[in-house]
């Protein structure tokens, strides 16, 4: 028995290990704040992130508070983009794929007393 969950939680891991590695392209992973020409790989989740200055014409870029940066913080939460000015402010996004298609946006955000 105990060989057979062994090899159970053998099986397990690799198949983690496997989704994590997976293709990325048609993807854009952006990180709100970033200074411009920044990125770089998440080490738990291997998905590469890039600034958002090439998708906005607006905003201000801050780092989050220091008191808030922790080492559990997902590094995502270390930068934030704010729009104090204008009411409205967008994101530009273009996939090659064109009008029409599905998209998936998921967003995340942490206030983190950057002002």
């Amino acid at each position: 028995m105990a060989l057979y969950n062994s090899l159970l939680l053998v099986t397990f891991v690799s198949f983690i290990v496997l989704v994590q590695a997976q293709d990325q392209s048609g993807f854009v992973s952006i990180d709100c704040g970033l200074p411009d020409g920044s990125r770089y790989i998440d080490e738990t989740t291997d998905i590469n992130y890039i600034s958002d200055v090439e998708f906005v014409e607006t905003g201000t870029s801050h780092s989050i508070d220091t008191e808030f940066r922790t080492s559990s913080l997902e590094i995502q939460f270390n930068n934030v983009r704010s729009f104090p000015q204008g009411k409205r402010n967008c994101y530009r996004v273009q996939p090659p794929q064109g009008k029409g298609s599905k998209h998936l946006i998921r967003t995340r955000f942490m206030y983190g007393n950057y002002d």
